[in-house]
């Protein structure tokens, strides 16, 4: 008998409460493509990344040549024509400092680019915990609603038995404070919905107020949340996490720049060609080559090589430092991930359609007289506290799933999107995994 009452209660959907149109729904996937394609700060991140690698080209070419024209012997007054002289220099490194200075520069600009990268998978999380915000508030709303909904039905169920004398008026009065106070919490929880929407609307690059639908989820996202798989996660963190991918491009810089210090003291060439018009001689033709003498190599040269070795020294402990605190968060969101998402399954096959029995018992025992009113209320009190848990549960599990996702630098869940900003804003797409 009891399973044949639990059956018909227990439901596999998290949002307890009525059901919205489809054409309300609020689709996840859709808006993180919004954010990847409208949110300034992404925008902001690519643009850098852009800005730096139209920097690489220039950092190894050569210094603009200098045309020069010199006059000589020009008379102030009287005749004479004087001497002109028209010369062309060119500034030479010695061979390989460009070489190195364009590695500097595409290091640098591959470190601009996990870094957008890390912006978007930073903003795509914040679409994500914030959807999941408005689903646990819309979650909760509705479980508010049911249960006032039902406690009408009680306070209609006490007023029958107060005016027929089976019921005393502190059961009357108890319930109408109960409805005030599910009333007060009814504006609170929409109070808490609209601050999400805001929040996504923000992250989404519209308007605060522009209006969004319900965010409706039907299941946990699939997801191994075995001992194997926290191994690999935290392995994938420490060597793609986009942040620890920048940190390794700016070693890389670090590096050349190092070795490009490290030749600094090798001497750079001046080659000058030039035509001499004579006023009364032959004209002439002109070369000449220079050499730059790095007398100064202990105070310059040498001062340089020492910051360049320095800063590539702090670059490496700044990798190791980004591994492992990437390592370190994989570690604590997989710890949130498959507690919470084991609380859920408790939930949804025991705790709720347990609530649930025990809500409509009272309900029966109430009405007829076998139980009183405090007992009633203690029911509908207990389920509004477990659905409000399971609300909070979910969303949480599906909350720690994203952080936990930035933390690997990858997408765990069903879907994935293209977050390389070598495909620019339209490119973005969600495949099924």
């Amino acid at each position: 008998m009891l399973l044949a009452l639990l059956a018909p209660l227990y439901r596999a959907t998290p949002a307890r409460g009525a059901e919205s149109a489809p054409g309300d729904t609020l689709d996840l996937g859709s808006l993180v493509r919004e954010a990847l394609a409208a949110n300034p700060e992404i925008a902001g991140a690519r643009e850098l990344w852009r800005a730096s690698e139209a920097r690489v080209p220039a950092a190894g070419a050569l210094d603009d040549p200098m045309l020069e024209l010199e006059l000589m012997d020009q008379p102030f007054r009287g005749a004479g024509a004087g001497e002109r002289v028209v010369s062309l220099t060119q500034a030479i490194p010695f061979p390989g400092k460009r070489g190195l200075q364009s590695e500097t520069a595409r290091w640098e600009s591959e470190a601009a680019r996990a870094r957008a990268i890390d912006a978007a998978r930073r903003i795509v999380t914040e679409v994500k915990v914030a959807y999941f915000e408005l689903f646990e508030a819309e979650s909760r709303l509705d479980a508010m609603r049911d249960s006032r909904s039902a406690l009408a039905d009680a306070i209609a169920t006490t007023r029958a038995r107060y005016e027929a004398g089976l019921a005393g008026q502190p059961d009357l009065l108890l319930a109408k404070v109960e409805a005030a106070e599910l009333d007060g919490e009814i504006g609170h929880l929409g109070a808490l919905a609209s601050a999400a929407r805001a929040r996504i609307n923000l992250l989404v690059g519209r308007e605060a107020a522009a209006p969004l639908g319900r965010a409706r989820v039907d299941s946990l996202s699939p997801f191994d949340a075995s001992r194997g798989a926290l191994d690999a996660l935290r392995a994938r963190a420490r060597a793609e996490r986009p942040s620890v991918l920048a940190m390794k491009r700016e070693v890389a810089a670090a590096d050349a720049a190092s070795r490009q210090a490290r030749v600094a003291y090798r001497p750079d060439f001046l080659i000058s060609a030039g035509y001499e018009e004579m006023s009364d001689a032959i004209d002439e033709w002109r070369a000449a080559v220079g050499v730059t003498l790095p007398i100064w190599k202990a105070r310059k040269q040498n001062a340089g090589a020492r910051e360049a070795e320095r800063r590539l020294a702090a670059a490496r402990n700044a990798l190791t430092a980004e591994q492992n605190r990437a390592a370190s968060a994989v570690e604590e969101q997989f710890a949130h991930v498959s507690s919470e998402r084991e609380i859920v399954r408790l939930y949804e096959a025991e705790i709720l359609p347990l609530a649930d029995l025990a809500v409509q018992s009272a309900r029966a025992g109430y009405a007829s007289g076998q139980a009183t009113f405090l007992v009633l209320l203690e029911s509908l009190r207990k389920q509004i506290a477990l659905t409000q848990s399971y609300a909070e549960y979910f969303a949480d599990a599906e909350m720690h799933l994203a952080q936990l996702e930035e933390a690997v630098g990858a997408d765990l869940a069903g879907i994935q999107f293209d977050l390389d900003p070598d495909a620019g804003p339209d490119s973005t797409k969600e495949t099924d995994r």
